[in-house]
């Protein structure tokens, strides 16, 4: 058969979200619980457990390496059988726990993420009239209320995805993991450890093809000047933004000299070039331009090649 829409459940479908929990918190027991609730094996109540979830920061929800090894599998199956891939999980309404969930979904499989506050909720996003609607998810309570939802109650369908905490439920059909293309020994890139991945990009690298690096230290003289392309390489890249920090130089002439005499940078007034750069980026995000009129980046931008040039000179 093949559905309008398929929901897949996130947590413990997905992703595993169990050992995630354990992992952040430093509990170094593999709990080997026949029970969905399982923080009730570390002595704490619903409220306890919801509560310490609202305490989890992005980073905890974000996390690619608790992809389950049968997750892109299931979405290729998922796209097969059905028009609409979508995931459907609960967030309680933690804008964290929700925003992490959708980088996952989106940057590893290209899926949208709906929310909602509790996993009784998810019977609200069956099927519309004339279409039909397939949720995949772990939880025996949440499949049966998606397929008794009498709005939906002919066009909703379920599987319940096999795990430790759900065996031998009666009433329910079970998703059959062989329908999935898994691969057989080759780990792909969603499973993958941090190791693995370091090694796997180091492997990369040296395979590339090795592109020349310009060493200006060896060069002569003659052959640096050649190689420093001060029209091409800097005023054709920049000429507007230059042209400012050139009419910076001229106010700060009138500013802080005689403005019959010739133009020249006097070093020893106002030279606090960090504390300045920082200020001026500060004020930029108030207002775009100074009490002068002049734009504060283009003032960044002077201070910051008067550093530059100091430090070139050797801090003079």
């Amino acid at each position: 058969m093949r559905y309008d829409r398929i929901y897949l459940d996130w947590d413990g479908v997905m992703w595993d979200f169990m050992q995630a929990y354990l992992d952040w918190h430093g509990i170094q027991e593999k709990l080997m619980t026949d029970r969905w609730d399982f923080y009730s094996d570390l002595g704490m109540t619903e409220e306890e457990f919801l509560s310490s979830l609202k305490r989890l920061p992005k980073e905890f929800w974000s996390q690619a390496k608790y992809i389950t090894d049968e997750a892109k599998a299931l979405v290729e199956w998922a796209r097969a059988n059905g028009d609409t891939v979508q995931v459907l999980t609960v967030t309680g309404g933690d804008n964290a726990c929700l925003s992490g969930k959708r980088d996952l979904a989106s940057r590893l499989f290209g899926l949208s993420v709906y929310a909602v506050r509790s996993s009784g909720d998810k019977r609200h996003h069956g099927s519309g009239r004339g279409q039909s609607a397939l949720l995949i998810d772990d939880k025996v309570e949440t499949i049966r209320e998606w397929a008794l939802s009498e709005q939906h109650e002919e066009t909703n369908h379920s599987y319940l995805w096999p795990a430790e905490y759900n065996k031998g439920e009666e009433g329910v059909f079970y998703f059959d993991k062989s329908w999935l293309k898994l691969p057989a020994s080759e780990k792909a890139h969603w499973a993958l450890t941090d190791e693995d991945r370091s090694a796997l990009l180091k492997e990369m690298a040296a395979e590339k093809e090795e592109k020349p690096v310009i060493d200006y230290a060896s060069m002569d003289e003659a052959k640096r000047r050649k190689m420093t392309p001060i029209y091409s390489g800097c005023l054709a890249y920049f000429p507007d933004a230059l042209a400012q920090v050139a009419q910076n130089s001229m106010v700060g002439h009138y500013q802080h000299n005689d403005p019959n005499e010739p133009m020249y940078w006097d070093r020893s007034k106002s030279a606090d070039e960090l504390d300045a750069i920082i200020r001026h980026l500060a004020d930029h995000s108030k207002d775009p331009y100074d009490v002068d009129g002049r734009l504060h980046l283009s003032k960044v931008a002077w201070r910051a090649l008067a550093m530059l040039q100091k430090f070139i000179e050797g801090g003079s």
